[in-house]
């Protein structure tokens, strides 16, 4: 009896191994699409993509905090090629605030979200927030070394 409970909890462990193994490949071909539609400028395939890739991260058992963070980062990387900048907002400080309650204040990933912020307010016209954003990237980048 103890052993097929064993049995049938291996098997049960290897599935559910496999189901998270297919999620987060899925994310993954969907961030290679994202790259490849935002490289060509194809902001509407790369927006598709980026909102896919969002709903695939939630699906991602026990994982999604690590994945969830960068597809709202995509998006907000499109909103803000596209001049749509509340929006873009929204995505990158849901991004920021995601990334930190998942990973901590000094995680070594937040960097990229920190510096497309940093971006963002530059080119928003707020260059106080840009150099807040930045160095705070280069304190983290600093740590990490």
């Amino acid at each position: 009896m103890k052993k097929n409970a064993m049995r049938n909890a291996l098997a049960l462990c290897v599935l559910a191994a496999i189901y998270i193994y297919m999620r987060t490949k899925s994310w993954s071909d969907l961030d290679r699409q994202f790259n490849a539609f935002y490289q060509q400028e194809k902001q509407e395939e790369a927006l598709a993509t980026a909102k896919k890739q969002l709903k695939a991260a939630q699906d991602i058992p026990f994982l999604n905090k690590y994945y969830v963070p960068p597809s709202l980062n995509h998006q907000g990387m499109i909103y803000q090629l596209r001049g749509e900048y509340p929006q873009a907002e929204v995505y990158y400080q849901q991004a920021l605030k995601t990334a930190e309650a998942a990973l901590g204040a000094e995680s070594i990933k937040l960097v990229t979200v920190l510096e497309n912020l940093a971006r963002f307010y530059r080119e928003t016209g707020n260059p106080g927030e840009a150099d807040k954003f930045l160095r705070r990237a280069d304190r983290i980048r600093a740590m990490k070394r």
